[in-house]
Parts: structure tokens; C-alpha cells; sequence
């Protein structure tokens, strides 16, 4: 089954690599594949398939290991790359899955799979076009597989196009999809977007019936129902149990415009109010790339089946590609490379990511929160030339008008998961007159005992919008609610 492109291996460690492939049990196999590699350290073969039944143990990291390792040394197997590819996509890092794909791809061009597979990170990284030309590829080269007509139908979806996605996702059940609830919460969604609200819950329950619980379907059905509720009673918290909370304030960047400590206040702020809510706390000020992904990793973990978790960023955030990401301070200097996307890939922080990673540690509620300067963070970008303005106050040049961030998607894996954003795309997020920023400002005052999410949310749009009446534009707080469940703090 997992026959070797690179090494040769011995009678032995072959003898225990065949074991390895018959064996069913995970543990088993994993201990086999173990043994075969004490006598070859070097097998590839043995490496990827520990890989694989690490995966299927659900150790990603340790698999990841593994498939890395291999691939070290064969680095002309696409099987290899693609299974890595597969890995990162169980652990939502779709921008380092896409370039697995991409390289899978390259060495193997005609293989089917790996495009359903690229196209699927496509559209989670929010590059709609390019998703839809993929998908097309691998439906030209295995027309019999349900799986990338989905993919098109989420790109088509996302991009406008409702009918044609519509008969997508039907062409994709007629090929029998082997997860078809997830593909009837697209139809339900698909008919929402077309304001026909009895399709679209016909479709999640047709959802909920084939795979009762379905939290994205569960959380879309909630949501048919929620704008003619009014939210303004006041309830005994929602928790009683678990509550965690991790806080990130960046101002100091060193090649991006300076944001005058604000952000800094802005957590320290929040950091008090979530802790007189009950909430166990995480404080991080101008954070660099590698400690912001620990503290994430370390996040998500304390996550693990709480009531609540709550994820707070003040700081900058940028669209590369139609993917959204926030930097750390430390964020190199902006270019059209593809050095500078291997950095975005390995030190920003992939906002479907972590949207994802947060909500696979299974809390009751997952409410992630970003006072993000979302016009871009590339206006007013430091050159080697500009910095000196630090210490002057000298304004910086414009440079690279990239687009803002682009609409964030929420996929649900679990019933209840909440994004709260400063402003809409394609404005700015303004600093407030005083200590805190606009957004942050009415979010301490509204963040209160006994507040539902949904009043809380539209009580700081309304003040924020008052707030920011003299600046041009206002400042317009937007918020995804996919809450199955009502939340009250």
C-alpha cells in the first residue's frame, strides 16, 4: 500500500512495513511503522505511512512530522505532498495546504484529486475566481466525482452566482457526495442569499435529518429566525462553568503605520472587563509571529469544552489575494513576492484558521473579536527611508493600494460561533478621542452582566456609529451571529 519512490528498504524493515499496511488498528500500525523505522530511519515509505495513521489518530502535528520528513527525502512524490496537503487542512491551515496542493499538482499534473483538494483551500482562503478555475480542472480531468462540483458551487456562491451554484451542489448529490448534509446546508444557504426563506429551511432541515446536531446547519437555521427578535431582555447568564479569554494588543509594528499605543489600551481595557465577566485570561501585547501562533495553539487547548471562549485582536490585519490575515509586529515589509507570502503563511495569522482551530476545541460558544484597521494596514507603510518618521510624526507615503479585508465566511463545527469586526470592509477603523478606539470604547460599555450577544452587538453599531458621525466615513461595526443557542454574558 505505501510503496517506496525513494529508499530501498531492507528485507526487514519491508517485512514490517507489509505488517503495517494489513494492520487495522491504528496503534498497532503506528507501533509497526515505528519498528520498521528503528532499523531504517531513513524509509520514506515508513514515514508517510505513520503519517497517515497519525492522521487517522488524529495526531496532526506528530503526522505533519512525519510527512515532512519524508518529503525530505523524496521531493518528487506528489503522493507525499498531497497527503501533507491533507493533514493541514484537518488542522484548517489552508494557505499551507494550498501550497502542498499547488506542488502536488506540478509533479503529477492529471491527477484529479489534487485539484478537488486545492479548489476546496481555495474557497476557504476566499479566492473565489481562482477556486472556480480549479475546480473546473478537476472536473474536466474525472467528471464522475462529486467533490469539486461542490467546491465550484461554494466559489460560484460566494461570488454571486446563487442558480449556477445551485446546480452545482445538485450535480455534486447526484454523484452521491459522500457528506451530502454538508452539501444541503450550501443549498440552504444558497436560498437564503436568494431571500427564500422556505427552501433554505427545507434544505437545513433535510441537513439536521441526515445528520441530526449538524452545527452549520443547526446555527443557519437559528439565524432564519433571529432578525425579528428584539434581544433587549435582560437574563441570567448563559454561564456557569468554563470561561477563557485570550487578549491581544499589537501597536509597535516595525514596517506598517503605527497605531499610537491605542490597540495596547484597547486590551488592557478588555483584559479588566473580561475578567470582572469570570473570564480566565490571556494578556499579550505587540506580539511577534512565532509567540502569537504558541498563544494560539496554547488558546485553543484552554478552549477545550469551555462555555465560552473569547478571542479579542487590536492591532493591524491586511487581504492578500482575498485571503485575510493578522499580523504580528514583527510582519515583514510588504511585497508582490513569493518570499513575502511564505512569510504571511508562516508568521501572520490566517483569520479562517484560527476562526476554525477555535471552534474545533468544541466550546459552547466561540465569540472572536477584531478591532482591526481594516482599510489596510499597507497605507502609510513604513519604506527603509520612511522610517524615521517613528520619531518625526512625518506621514508616510501611500503605497500598494490593496483591497481591505474581504467578507469573512464562518463555517460552523460547532452550534454557537460569533465574529465581531470594528468596521465594514473597505473603511477604517478610527481611533477614539480618548484612552480606547471607537469600537472598543462601546464594547466596554455594553459588555455587561446579563446582556444578550445580539443586543450587545447592535447597541455598539449604533454607538459607534454616533461616535464616528464627524469622520469621513463613519465607522459602521459589522458582526457575523451564527449562534444556534442564545448568549447571555
Amino acid at each position: 500500500m505505501f510503496l517506496s519512490t525513494g529508499t530501498a528498504l531492507s528485507q526487514t524493515a519491508q517485512e514490517w512495513v507489509n505488517r503495517a499496511d494489513r494492520e487495522t488498528n491504528y496503534v498497532e500500525a503506528e507501533r509497526l511503522y515505528t519498528e520498521a523505522l528503528r532499523i531504517q530511519p531513513l524509509a520514506d515509505a515508513a514515514l508517510l505511512g505513520r503519517a497517515i495513521v497519525r492522521g487517522r489518530l488524529e495526531r496532526f502535528d506528530d503526522a505533519i512530522a512525519d510527512a515532512t520528513a519524508a518529503i525530505a527525502l523524496v521531493d518528487t512524490s506528489a503522493r507525499y505532498y498531497a497527503q501533507r496537503a491533507y493533514l493541514r487542512v484537518q488542522i484548517h491551515e489552508y494557505d499551507r495546504a494550498a501550497t502542498d496542493y499547488e506542488r502536488a499538482i506540478k509533479l503529477k499534473p492529471r491527477e484529479a484529486n489534487y485539484y478537488s483538494g486545492l479548489s476546496y483551500c481555495r474557497v476557504k482562503l476566499g479566492r473565489y475566481s481562482e477556486a472556480l478555475t480549479i475546480a473546473q480542472k478537476g472536473i474536466d480531468l474525472n467528471p464522475t466525482s462529486p467533490y469539486p462540483y461542490r467546491n465550484r458551487g461554494r466559489a460560484k456562491m460566494y461570488s454571486g452566482k446563487i442558480d449556477d451554484a445551485i446546480a452545482d451542489f445538485q450535480q455534486s448529490l447526484n454523484r452521491k457526495h459522500g457528506e451530502a448534509h454538508r452539501v444541503f446546508t450550501d443549498l440552504g444557504e444558497a436560498y437564503e442569499r436568494k431571500n427564500d426563506l422556505t427552501r433554505a429551511s427545507d434544505y437545513y432541515n433535510k441537513a439536521l435529518n441526515l445528520k441530526p446536531g449538524y452545527p452549520d446547519a443547526a446555527a443557519r437555521l437559528r439565524g432564519l429566525s433571529r432578525s425579528g427578535e428584539s434581544g433587549s431582555t435582560k437574563s441570567t447568564s448563559t454561564f456557569t462553568g468554563k470561561r477563557v479569554a485570550l487578549i491581544i494588543g499589537n501597536s509597535e509594528y516595525t514596517y506598517y503605520a503605527e497605531l499610537k499605543n491605542q490597540p495596547i489600551n484597547d486590551a488592557d481595557s478588555m483584559n479588566i472587563r473580561l475578567n470582572k465577566l469570570g473570564f480566565s485570561t490571556t494578556l499579550v501585547k505587540d506580539t511577534k509571529g512565532k509567540l502569537l501562533k504558541e498563544k494560539i495553539k496554547a488558546f485553543c487547548q484552554a478552549a477545550t469544552n469551555a462555555d465560552l471562549a473569547f478571542f479579542y485582536f487590536a492591532g493591524h490585519g491586511l487581504q492578500y489575494n482575498g485571503t485575510n490575515y493578522l499580523l504580528p509586529v514583527d510582519m515583514g515589509e510588504f511585497s508582490v513576492t513569493d518570499q513575502y507570502v511564505q512569510e504571511l503563511t508562516e508568521n501572520a495569522l490566517l483569520i479562517t484558521t484560527l476562526i476554525e482551530q477555535l471552534q474545533q476545541a468544541n466550546p459552547k460558544f466561540c465569540m472572536i473579536v477584531l478591532d482591526a484597521c481594516r482599510e489596510t494596514a499597507l497605507k502609510g507603510l513604513k519604506t527603509t527611508s520612511s522610517l524615521t518618521a517613528k520619531t518625526t510624526g512625518t506621514a508616510t507615503k501611500d503605497r500598494f493600494p490593496l483591497p481591505p479585508f474581504a467578507p469573512i465566511v464562518v463555517e460552523n463545527f460547532i452550534r454557537n460561533c460569533c465574529v465581531a469586526q470594528a468596521t465594514m470592509a473597505g473603511t477604517k477603523a478610527w481611533n477614539g478621542p480618548g484612552k480606547n478606539g471607537y469600537y472598543t470604547e462601546a464594547l466596554l460599555r455594553h459588555l455587561k452582566k446579563g446582556n444578550t450577544l445580539e443586543q450587545t452587538m447592535k447597541s455598539v453599531r449604533s454607538d459607534v456609529l454616533e461616535m464616528s458621525k464627524q469622520e469621513k466615513p463613519p465607522q459602521r461595526p459589522d458582526y457575523l451571529n451564527q449562534t444556534a443557542d442564545d448568549l447571555i454574558f
